[in-house]
C-alpha cells in the first residue's frame, strides 16, 4: 500500500497534529517504507505469518477483588489510605 500526502494530512488532522508541506513530504516517505517493510515480513514467513483473526487469550479477564493492604503497608509513605509520592512537576 503507498502512503499518499492526503494519507497523511488525514491522519495528522485526526491525531491533532500541526504539520507542513516538509512534515508531509518526510512522513510520506517514512510510512510508506514502514508499510513496505511490512508486506516484506508477511510474505516472508508464508503462511505461519498470518495475523490471526482471533486475540490469544491466555486467561479469562474478569476483575479480581484484591484485599489493599499488603500493598498499602508496603508503601513507603501513605497519606490516610492513598501512596504519597514525592512532587516531580512543580
Amino acid at each position: 500500500m503507498e502512503v499518499t500526502d492526503d494519507d497523511v494530512r488525514h491522519v495528522a488532522d485526526l491525531a491533532c497534529i500541526a504539520t507542513d508541506d516538509v512534515d508531509i513530504a518526510l512522513l510520506t516517505k517514512d510510512l510508506s517504507s514502514i508499510l513496505g517493510y511490512v508486506a516484506r515480513i508477511r510474505t516472508a514467513g508464508g503462511e505461519s505469518a498470518a495475523i490471526p483473526a482471533e486475540p490469544l487469550r491466555l486467561r479469562p479477564d474478569i476483575p479480581e477483588a484484591t484485599e489493599p493492604t499488603p500493598l498499602l503497608e508496603a508503601a513507603p509513605e501513605l497519606t490516610g489510605r492513598l501512596f504519597s509520592l514525592p512532587l516531580v512537576l512543580g
